[in-house]
């Protein structure tokens, strides 16, 4: 995992919650660096700046790819935490997610599958 484009695949798989599939042991292992406790969200600053020294270990042809990286990592740590907001029924978390969404032009967010059964947050939300 010392490719930073793996480690952007790793870190996104996990704050998707797709690595259930995996063995347990291995996602452990790779995933422990970050998330040792568990996903964050997004405005968890002490968990930005732990993958911020994470990303900046990891290597890159370009050395600029390490804020792309950081952007993706961070708009899928978002869209989790607008599910988990959403699957807790925490309101307060929810309208902090939404307000962030729509702060970085990240509407689409709304529209865009979080499952494997292809629901959207409103599928969620309903749902729930």
């Amino acid at each position: 995992w010392e490719s930073g484009w793996c480690f952007a695949e790793l870190s996104i798989a996990a704050a998707s919650d797709q690595l259930h599939q995996c063995s347990h042991e291995a996602v452990a292992r790779a995933v422990h660096t970050v998330w040792s406790s568990g996903i964050a969200d997004d405005t968890d600053t002490v968990a930005i700046e732990h993958l911020r020294a994470a990303v900046a270990e990891k290597h890159f042809f370009f050395e600029e790819d390490q804020q792309v990286v950081m952007r993706i990592i961070r708009s899928f740590m978002l869209k989790r935490a607008l599910v988990d907001a959403i699957r807790t029924k925490n309101a307060g978390r929810l309208r902090t997610a939404l307000a962030a969404c729509l702060s970085r032009d990240l509407r689409d967010f709304l529209e865009q599958p979080v499952d494997s059964r292809l629901n959207t947050p409103l599928h969620l939300a309903v749902a729930y």
